[in-house]
């Protein structure tokens, strides 16, 4: 069974590892332990409860608070986890937490080469609005911008 649940101090190790088998770029560990630091920084981590090794992080996922915009900062899945749903669980929760915070958008940047996740935001409502040319490097590409308005249920009402 999958859990999400708020990243804690002690998860940063993991969490290190599963950006490392994920990203070009990945983070440092001090990079993660930081984040506790700043209030607008908001992690959460996928579980699998079911995994031999009890409670296993399998995929991690946070956003930046700014006034009225939740910046995703980053999502990762460990490749053999991937297909399973995982990153939507992630994005929802991303999503709940952007409406908590009472954000009226969320945004991010993806590599033009990340078909697959690019797909998973379009699933999730995201759109393309610009491109920031040589944005990323190892290799060299652009990085799409995506943005999604959140849509509150209370403005709804």
């Amino acid at each position: 069974m999958i859990q999400i649940r708020a990243m804690q101090t002690e998860d940063c190790t993991e969490v290190a590892t599963i950006d490392r088998a994920c990203f070009f770029n990945a983070w440092s560990l001090s990079m993660f332990e930081e984040l506790f630091r700043f209030p607008a920084n908001h992690y959460y981590v996928a579980v699998d409860s079911l995994n031999a090794e009890e409670n296993q992080i399998i995929g991690f996922a946070g956003i930046l608070v700014s006034v009225d915009t939740a910046d995703i900062m980053n999502i990762g899945v460990l490749p053999t986890y991937r297909g399973q749903g995982i990153g939507s669980l992630l994005i929802q929760k991303l999503e709940e937490d952007a409406e908590i915070s009472k954000c009226e958008q969320m945004m991010l940047e993806v590599r033009e080469s990340n078909a697959a996740a690019i797909e998973l935001y379009r699933k999730h409502g995201f759109e393309q609005i610009s491109v920031r040319k040589n944005y990323y490097s190892n290799p060299t590409e652009h990085g799409l911008i995506m943005q999604k308005p959140i849509i509150s249920t209370m403005r709804r009402q």
